[in-house]
């Protein structure tokens, strides 16, 4: 079912029919020229007995993807890699990939413990209160888009894999 909502770009969509979302579910759709289409990855950290007294010493990411949009109607290809950060998404990693020649993006979140030779040539980031952070809250929230906007036509965003490696110690048992 579509109608009209907002201003004339934008199309309200009912969320159709799946057991695990309400019934009466409604999504706006917008075609602002910003506008990006994503993939997002949700990791539970908490499926690995993680609790407030797990120190969770590194996750590596390995998103290996493409995307294009357009800068001033040129075709720009390039992929961006983020995170959900201190309430926000926060750009990671980036390539210039497009989505029929995906490659790997690649970001490193440590607390200062030595990064393994499997993820040279990664993007690092040392930063132990994020790690805190994510034994606390347990989910750890990620995305790919294109670099580039839509613009005035689509932006693609191609996704071929997800590796994410979480490196923890749970406390002492007593």
């Amino acid at each position: 079912v579509l109608a009209s909502w907002g201003d004339e770009d934008g199309l309200l969509l009912f969320g159709g029919r799946d057991d695990a979302l309400p019934h009466d579910t409604l999504w706006g759709l917008s075609r602002d020229a910003e506008a990006r289409p994503a993939h997002r990855f949700l990791l539970d950290v908490s499926a690995t007995r993680a609790d407030e007294g797990t120190a969770i010493r590194s996750m590596a990411v390995r998103w290996t993807t493409g995307g294009s949009g357009h800068v001033d109607g040129t075709l720009t290809d390039g992929a961006t890699l983020r995170a959900w950060q201190r309430g926000a998404w926060t750009d990671v990693a980036t390539h210039a990939a497009g989505p029929d020649s995906p490659s790997s993006l690649c970001w490193v979140l440590h607390d200062q413990e030595p990064v393994r030779a499997a993820w040279s040539g990664c993007t690092l980031d040392d930063d132990g209160d994020a790690l805190a952070r994510l034994a606390v809250k347990g989910i750890a929230s990620l995305a790919v888009r294109p670099t580039a906007p839509a613009g005035d036509r689509d932006a693609v965003v191609t996704s071929d894999g997800v590796e994410v490696v979480v490196r923890y110690r749970l406390p002492p048992q007593d």
